[in-house]
């Protein structure tokens, strides 16, 4: 089992506020992905007039939320994650991650599936715009957790897991209310919109197992024996965990519909950014190759001889 070494839950706690440790020990000599320019015409067209209510008079088919949306949406997430995959890129397990929960929302079990669609697809953008602001190197249009996940992911620091949490940390703690709180929290006819919010949460559960288990193969055999109390994530379950985020960013969503004011309203929105951030700093320090073991140059050679995460 991929544990905690002793002492490391109280080394975590330390070092909480800080960054990180380095790469560790020599890797294979990794390409930069490639394909990531060319392409994504499709969601680009779609998300250039995306609305932030959905309306089913809309020309756009994902302010309309028609099961389309969801085909676009999957489409520009096999694109990126295509890319990095076919080169063990550490940010690929998150993007393989969203990607399949994502194919799970095509399902017609929700009450109002226009709604989540649109609401997906307003969440998605968020990981686009974020995704690209990074990679083209403008770090101030990122918000801090995402610069945090994919900094991780530069420097090859953190576990297989670690990298999932980190990405689903930023999407779900920083980006999700912002999303909820721009689509509006209830459906058509005045419905609260939170028991198909949190059918979602039933869905994670479902994918958990399979996905683990292709992530392990395909990246990094320790993703399913990872271990950290201090995260309260046992033999990599983490759809509690995951669960316990996403109820938070729905409050946190009516908090921000709440405010009577800008100023109000901003400062609900610096706390969910500093509280995300804090939180990608504990991922960050609880999931280092520093304090569980092992390390990436051998999680690289592995996913470089399989590849089939391309």
């Amino acid at each position: 089992m991929r544990a905690l070494r002793p002492a490391a839950v109280a080394l975590a706690a330390a070092l909480v506020l800080l960054a990180g440790c380095g790469a560790g020990s020599e890797a294979p000599t990794l390409r930069a992905p490639a394909g990531l320019d060319r392409g994504g015409e499709h969601w680009r067209s779609v998300s250039s007039t995306l609305a932030p209510k959905q309306d089913s008079a809309s020309a756009n088919t994902c302010t309309r939320g028609d099961a389309a949306c969801i085909d676009v949406v999957l489409g520009e997430m096999r694109r990126r994650y295509t890319a990095l995959a076919a080169v063990c890129d550490h940010r690929a397990p998150f993007a393989l991650m969203y990607m399949r929960v994502t194919e799970g929302v095509k399902a017609p079990h929700f009450h109002d599936a226009r709604y989540l669609r649109h609401l997906d697809s307003l969440f998605a953008q968020l990981y686009f715009r974020a995704f690209d602001g990074w990679r083209g190197g403008r770090p101030d249009s990122v918000p801090e957790a995402w610069r945090i996940a994919f900094d991780a992911a530069r420097e090859r620091n953190t576990t297989g897991l670690g990298d999932m949490m980190l990405g689903m940390n930023a999407h779900i703690s920083r980006d999700l209310p912002f999303a909820l709180a721009a689509a509006g929290l209830r459906e058509r006819g005045g419905r609260s919109a939170k028991v198909d919010f949190d059918s979602v949460n039933d869905l994670l559960g479902q994918v958990q197992g399979p996905l683990i288990a292709e992530e392990s193969r395909l990246f990094d055999p320790d993703v399913g024996r990872f271990t950290s109390p201090l995260l309260g994530v046992y033999r990599s379950d983490i759809a509690g965990v995951i669960a316990s985020w996403r109820t938070e960013a729905w409050y946190n969503a009516k908090r921000l519909l709440a405010s009577r004011s800008a100023l109000e309203r901003r400062a609900v929105s610096d706390t969910i950014e500093r509280s995300a951030a804090a939180r990608a700093r504990l991922i960050q320090t609880a999931t280092a190759y520093s304090v569980v073991g092992g390390g990436a140059a051998a999680r690289d050679r592995y996913c470089l001889r399989n590849r089939r995460g391309a």
